[in-house]
């Protein structure tokens, strides 16, 4: 199969294998050919029914069996892990051949087969519009490519500066699309079917479209969703859907940057300077305005207004503070009801409600400050007042009594401890306090707490 299809070699490096697009045949690579050259041992080869190459069946047009031939004709070669580029069915093919062999690298020029289902129906009246004009009136479309406005008409759909070609090239773009035997065939082989993975590619590819590529549009032709995920998308400005006459310089560029990426080394991920990743750390206690700006997830953790999320249990704390516990009447859970002393008014409701003195304080100071005003007295007065509701033998961390309308997310707001000038004080709840105070309190007298 493969011995008959021809090819051109030149150069020296490494093998780069170009493949051309329907209705044209190798030497569309010839303004790029002499730049690769001098990098890479370059193999243009004729795909089947096109150029000086047969077509043995109708069954050898279709891409994964063209994508067979070049494989053969590269194993008689001895080649084993070249570099592929490819333009329009090329482009194609070159999918094909890299799904079914080691490759080196992939570059892909307005590759065809990017489409959803069938190929567009404008693409083939396109296409077969050509290969009537050229089949059918060579000679005309031959004189007036002699001229910069006949380049224009003849050329306009498949390049982008038409004008800037030579009358020998546009003569044998029109002679390649009228004589070449494989070209119904291969779009009848092409039209009902678009290009899937069979097996993924791990060399490096990149995509370019011509922005003057006005027969693969790019609504219709260019579905990048069967490629891999590493693709790089590139553009080639003022080309059209065969570049490599309109920049030959950046058609070479942009092959030799691909190859260059096949010998480089995956990329690391990026560490941080402080390898600890810490968490966010939550606010203690709701500030005012904010009660809206945090909610939980259902599973004990936290989930803040800006998308970060706090997974639960004790935030980091500094050095030197005390961390206080978390417990099932959290920040953000609901709260019991709280069972008021006589005399101080209506009980705290549950909730994220506060307490009466809460809504006019709007934090924990402000809460105590209202409560002394209220009630008279300074810190020890408060912590001495009798509570109508004593707690437990064992610390209930809150949950079982709390002090007049002050509701601290399940912890007293005060705890009431020996003090050096006899008499009680009052200081902020935390575990450490909490167990002093219990010890106190099976030694000498119980506790009072007021939340």
């Amino acid at each position: 199969m493969s011995s008959s299809l021809a090819y051109t070699r030149s150069g020296s490096g490494a093998p780069l294998v170009l493949l051309h697009g329907i209705g044209l045949n190798r030497r569309s690579w010839n303004p790029v050919v002499p730049a690769l050259a001098r990098q890479f041992d370059v193999i243009a080869v004729d795909l089947p029914g096109f150029g000086d190459s047969a077509l043995a069946s109708p069954a050898q047009a279709s891409p994964g069996a063209q994508a067979e031939a070049v494989a053969g004709l590269l194993a008689e070669l001895g080649v084993t892990t070249p570099h592929l580029a490819g333009n329009s069915l090329g482009g194609w093919v070159a999918l094909e051949l890299a799904a079914i062999r080691p490759v080196a690298s992939v570059t892909l020029l307005d590759p065809a087969g990017l489409w959803q289902g069938d190929a567009p129906l404008y693409c083939r009246i396109s296409l077969r519009t050509s290969r009537w004009l050229a089949r059918h009136a060579t000679r005309l479309l031959c004189r007036l490519v002699n001229y910069r406005p006949g380049r224009a008409l003849v050329l306009g759909q498949t390049h982008g500066h038409p004008t800037r070609l030579t009358p020998a090239y546009a003569r044998e773009a029109v002679t390649a699309m009228g004589t070449c035997p494989g070209f119904e065939a291969t779009l009848a082989a092409t039209a009902r079917c678009r290009y899937l993975a069979t097996a993924p590619i791990t060399a490096p590819l990149t995509l370019a479209f011509g922005s003057r590529d006005v027969l693969l549009l790019r609504r219709q032709s260019r579905h990048v969703d069967q490629l891999p995920p590493g693709t790089q998308a590139e553009t080639l400005p003022g080309c059209g859907h065969v570049p490599m006459a309109d920049a030959p310089g950046a058609v070479a560029e942009l092959i030799t940057r691909t190859a260059a990426r096949a010998g480089q080394a995956p990329a690391r991920p990026r560490l941080s300077r402080d390898p600890v990743q810490r968490p966010v750390r939550p606010p203690r206690y709701f500030r005012h305005g904010q009660k809206d700006r945090y909610r939980t997830d259902g599973q004990g953790g936290l989930t803040l207004g800006d998308g970060r999320t706090w997974p639960g249990g004790l935030p980091p704390v500094r050095r030197g503070h005390q961390p206080e516990p978390l417990t099932g009447h959290g920040v953000l859970a609901p709260e019991p009801a709280v069972h008021a002393p006589a005399g101080c008014g209506p009980a705290a409701p549950g909730g994220h409600e506060r307490g009466e003195d809460e809504h006019r304080g709007h934090g924990r100071a402000s809460g105590r400050h209202q409560h002394r005003r209220q009630h008279g007295g300074g810190a020890e007065e408060v912590a001495d007042r009798p509570a109508e509701h004593q707690p437990g033998d064992a610390y209930d961390g809150g949950q079982q009594s709390r002090g007049a309308g002050i509701a601290d997310h399940g912890r007293p707001l005060l705890a009431s401890v020996p003090s050096s000038r006899g008499g009680r004080a009052s200081l902020p709840s935390t575990t450490w306090i909490a167990q002093i105070a219990r010890l106190v309190k099976t030694r000498s007298r119980p506790a009072v707490g007021v939340a």
